[in-house]
C-alpha cells in the first residue's frame, strides 16, 4: 500500500531518529530466521524477527493483515544486529544474565503469554484510580506509534476536570516539554523523545519523573 511505503524508512517509535535496518526489502530478516550463540560452552537459540502481527496483535484487524501482507519484521524496529549482539556471551556476562536462561528475543514467544482484546482500557484505570493515587501520564512529542496528541485527546474525552491548563515547563533553559493537571492526573509531554522517553532524553525524563514523585511544581 502506498502509504505503508511512504514511511517504511521512518521509525514509529521516534520519527526523527535513526531508522535500524534501511532498505528493509534487501536487509530486513525473515520471521522464520533463527540466531545461536555460545555461552560458556551452552547453545542459545532465538528468534531474529517479529511480524507485526507478533509486536501488537490487538492493533490490527485479521482481514487488513492479510490485505497488507504484514509478514515481516516492521520497518526500523528491529535487526540481526539487535538480537544478535544481545545474545553474545560478553553481553549478557555485562548484564549479569544467568547462564541458565534461554537467548534473547525481542518479544515474549511463550504459549501462556498472550494478548486480550478488552472494552476497558487507560481511561478505566485513572477512573478507577482517580481518589485514591496520583497518576502520570508521559509521552514523547515525536512517538509516532503512541502520539502524544492522542494521549491528549482521550484525556479530554474524559472531560476531567482542569487543575492548570496546558502549558510548557522548562529545564536547563530550555523548553522540556508541556504539562497539565488534571483531578489526580497530570499529562506531561517531553520534547524531541520518541516511545522510549527516558532513552531518547534521559535527563529531561529523570527531571520530569523526580519531581513528580516528589510532588514538586514543574
Amino acid at each position: 500500500m502506498k502509504f505503508n511505503t511512504d514511511v517504511d524508512k521512518v521509525n514509529i517509535y521516534n520519527i526523527f531518529g535513526y531508522c535500524y535496518g534501511l532498505d528493509p526489502a534487501e536487509n530486513r530478516a525473515s520471521p522464520n530466521d533463527m540466531g545461536f550463540s555460545v555461552v560458556n560452552g551452552q547453545l542459545k537459540t532465538y528468534r531474529k524477527a517479529y511480524t507485526a502481527d507478533d509486536y501488537t496483535p490487538w492493533a490490527t484487524h485479521a482481514k487488513l493483515k492479510k490485505a497488507q501482507g504484514l509478514k515481516e519484521t516492521p520497518p526500523c524496529v528491529a535487526g540481526d544486529f539487535i538480537t544478535d549482539y544481545m545474545n553474545k556471551a560478553d553481553v549478557r556476562a555485562a548484564l549479569h544474565i544467568p547462564d541458565k536462561l534461554p537467548g534473547w528475543q525481542m518479544c515474549n514467544s511463550y504459549d501462556w503469554f498472550q494478548y486480550e482484546m478488552l472494552k476497558i482500557g487507560s481511561q478505566w484505570i485513572y477512573e478507577s484510580l482517580r481518589g485514591k493515587m496520583r497518576m502520570l501520564h508521559f509521552t514523547g512529542d515525536i512517538d509516532g506509534a503512541v502520539p502524544s496528541e492522542g494521549t491528549y485527546a482521550w484525556i479530554q474525552e474524559m472531560n476531567p476536570e482542569v487543575i492548570e491548563d496546558l502549558r510548557p515547563y522548562m529545564f536547563n533553559d530550555h523548553v522540556a516539554g508541556m504539562v497539565a493537571e488534571y483531578d489526580g492526573l497530570t499529562y506531561a509531554t517531553v520534547h524531541g523523545a520518541g516511545h522510549m522517553v527516558p532513552e531518547d532524553k534521559p535527563p529531561e525524563a529523570y527531571y520530569l519523573i523526580t519531581n513528580w514523585i516528589k510532588g514538586n511544581r514543574l
